[in-house]
């Protein structure tokens, strides 16, 4: 047969984009859905990418029953795989020599699955195969392999390799189906624990970092080196009204401190914010210093809003050339700026330079660190759960962690072109409702369209929230905020929002940390809906759409419980159909389920909001009846028996109704008819069964 199966088709890097639809195809050729969670679970559960490479090949050839499943890297540079695991049935293991390190370069078939995304299988006596993978077989003692990438969100992991050895295997498009599925929650595994490693690699350096730096400045902070340069400056030159220290960072100057010469403490505000083509910029840009005798006769002053005839001078502070800041001394009276003065305010910026350097680098190290830790703590979280509530709640409070100036944080899903509100948190703690839904031209639903990252400085400017055909904000807020699209690969599959209280530049940090967060948060929600998914389908059936035997089951067990608890009782009904083995020989099996679904539809209809019905199999139906004594119950049953013997059948238009179709009930009541699952469905069932013999249809 071919080398490359006919339906391998290109694969994206992204293995989640496909994982819904490869587990319904796995679903699709009968595979066992509950044994699927299990596996899916044990691959999913360990942090270590060495474990899970293993629990994925261990749970391969479990499912499979093949001789043997290899799992190794890509070393994409060097065009080699070294071996992750490698399972036999036996627990046994051949010897790594036959697997690491394998030089791609001479394997062109495999190399090509690990660059194009392509599955592959091989027969041992193919004439049409890679004659090198046919060969790596006979090496191995194998007739058969069948070869799957291993994919992340953006690349190519590694290969997964199974193997038979029984007879010259053709693996089915169910087997392939089946090993996508378990190889993308791999993948994701392997992913997310390798960003782990990443996110705890890069603390520990920051931590260095941070020590580093402690030691380096002798344990001052910047706001101490800030009081010491102060203090300093107004000592060297007595005469001066008072000092401003800003820091320059991307072209732009922030208030440091300020002092007084009258006054013990620091100022909280500048006496002004540095003017564009003003004196501050002026020393920032060109890194000189400029001392101003007489502030009426120079050309920067001229238009300042606010002005004193006095004098001033602007010192630049330079760390190795680069400008970290400038130094403004302000003097209440024109004055002559005597050179020797100058210089020691010189000398005392080149020291003031240096601290307040390693005083920010301090705090920029303090602060990476905390956001990595709290990434870290939030990737910890997000990888320990796939309960969807629990993931929401874990990438709110990072998020909330990461901007300690944050206002709320809210997460939106995006599916089919709409947003859905799934949790908010605000910084005080409350957990509510959204603080307004999304509109169709609002910030949300554009970053989910676009897939951008859109920041707003200040909501009461902005063409998203000001205008006239604005509606007014909840509660007249106004500040910033960012809308994060959570991504996974190009498509948007929900939204996190981070407001502010008050407008403030949404920065290059800012945007940094929460990317960090989002591109986690998006797996892991992304995760958490496939589990979900797959839990429901493992408790439905499939053709009703009811709830099937394993759900009534877990039902009535609960009900049990807490009817034992709260002393209250309750009943529950058996259930089946008359007539409808007329359905299927008169019209047929496709007909005879049309009219199943419908008549499952009208019963869910007829019963209570609190009651639960569910398809045992067959035409057989149950129910569950919460805190229902039996009369109650009774009338229940006749409400299901009327509207099931009234209900228009699509092939009555065209036949009539030759014979009727109808449904008989059995009640039992807990805990007068039984005090266990087994009493009471047998009770029921014997309730059903004369039902049946006093009306014959």
């Amino acid at each position: 047969m071919n080398a490359v199966m006919s339906t391998a088709r290109r694969r994206e890097p992204l293995a989640e984009t496909e994982a819904t639809r490869m587990a319904q195809a796995a679903l699709a050729f009968g595979f066992d859905a509950p044994r699927l969670l299990v596996a899916i679970a044990a691959i999913s559960a360990p942090l270590d990418v060495a474990e899970i490479a293993r629990a994925a090949a261990r749970e391969i050839i479990a499912i499979t029953g093949l001789a043997a499943c290899a799992i190794s890297r890509w070393d994409e540079q060097n065009e080699e795989l070294f071996l992750w695991a490698e399972e036999y049935p036996d627990g046994g293991s051949t010897s790594k020599e036959l697997f690491e390190p394998i030089d791609l370069n001479e394997y062109p078939a495999s190399l090509n699955i690990l660059r194009t995304g392509n599955v592959l299988q091989v027969q041992v006596n193919d004439p049409a195969a890679d004659p090198a993978e046919r060969q790596y077989l006979r090496k191995v003692n194998s007739l058969s392999v069948l070869l799957v990438p291993l994919r992340g969100r953006h690349s190519v992991l590694g290969i997964m390799e199974m193997y038979a050895d029984h007879e010259e295997y053709v693996f089915k498009e169910s087997d392939i189906a089946l090993v996508e599925v378990l190889a993308s929650h791999a993948g994701l595994a392997i992913e997310r624990s390798l960003l782990l490693s990443e996110a705890n690699r890069r603390a520990a350096e920051m931590e260095a970092l941070r020590h580093a730096s402690l030691t380096l400045t002798s344990g001052m902070e910047l706001d101490d080196v800030f009081q010491a340069v102060l203090s300093a400056a107004l000592k060297i030159s007595p005469g001066g009204r008072g000092v401003h220290i800003f820091t320059y960072d991307g072209e732009t100057l922030s208030f440091g401190a300020a002092r007084w010469a009258n006054e013990e403490q620091s100022a909280a505000f500048p006496f002004a914010m540095p003017r564009p083509e003003g004196l501050t910029y002026t020393v920032a840009r060109s890194g000189r210093m400029l001392a101003v005798g007489d502030l009426r006769h120079h050309p920067l002053f001229q238009d300042a809003p606010m002005s004193w005839d006095g004098a001033i001078i602007g010192i630049p502070l330079k760390s190795s050339d680069r400008v970290v800041g400038v130094m403004n001394i302000a003097y209440e009276r024109p004055r002559t700026l005597p050179h020797q003065e100058l210089n020691l305010l010189n000398l005392l910026a080149d020291q003031a330079a240096v601290a307040i350097d390693r005083a920010l680098a301090l705090k920029e190290a303090r602060r990476r660190a905390a956001e990595l830790e709290a990434v870290h703590q939030a990737s910890l979280k997000l990888t320990a759960s796939l309960n969807q509530d629990e993931v929401f709640e874990a990438v709110l409070n990072a998020s909330l962690q990461l901007s300690v100036d944050a206002l709320d944080s809210h997460i939106f899903t995006f599916q089919d072109g709409v947003l859905r509100f799934r949790a908010a948190r605000w910084a005080d703690g409350r957990q509510n409702s959204p603080w307004a839904q999304p509109r169709q031209d609002g910030l949300t639903y554009r970053v989910a369209r676009t897939g951008q990252i859109i920041t707003v400085n200040d909501t009461g400017t902005d063409p998203l929230y000001a205008g006239p055909d604005r509606p007014p904000n909840p509660d007249g807020w106004r500040g910033a905020i960012i809308g994060m699209p959570l991504k996974i690969g190009e498509r948007v599959v929900g939204v996190m929002n981070v407001a502010y209280q008050v407008p403030r530049p949404i920065t290059r940090d800012d945007r940094r940390a929460l990317t960090l967060l989002a591109d986690q948060a998006a797996v892991a929600i992304e995760n958490a809906r496939l589990h979900e998914l797959v839990s429901l389908q493992a408790l439905t059936d499939a053709l009703t759409n009811l709830p099937n035997r394993r759900a009534f089951d877990t039902r009535l067990d609960d009900e049990i419980r807490r009817a034992e608890r709260y002393k209250h009782p309750f009943a529950m009904a058996m259930m089946d159909m008359d007539g409808f083995k007329k359905v299927n020989d008169t019209f047929g099996h496709p007909v005879g389920d049309e009219t199943l679904t419908r008549l499952g539809a009208v019963m869910r209809e007829a019963i209570r909001d609190t009651d639960f019905i569910a398809r045992m199999g067959g035409d057989e139906f149950a129910l569950v009846l919460p805190e229902t004594q039996r009369d109650e119950a009774e009338k229940v049953a006749a409400k299901i028996k009327q509207a099931v013997s009234s209900c228009e059948l699509s092939w009555e238009a065209e036949h009539g109704r030759p014979f009727a179709v109808s449904i008989s009930v059995g009640v039992a009541v807990f805990p007068a008819d039984g005090a266990t699952k087994e009493a009471l469905m047998t009770c029921a069932d014997a309730t059903l069964y004369r039902e049946k013999q006093a009306n014959p249809r």
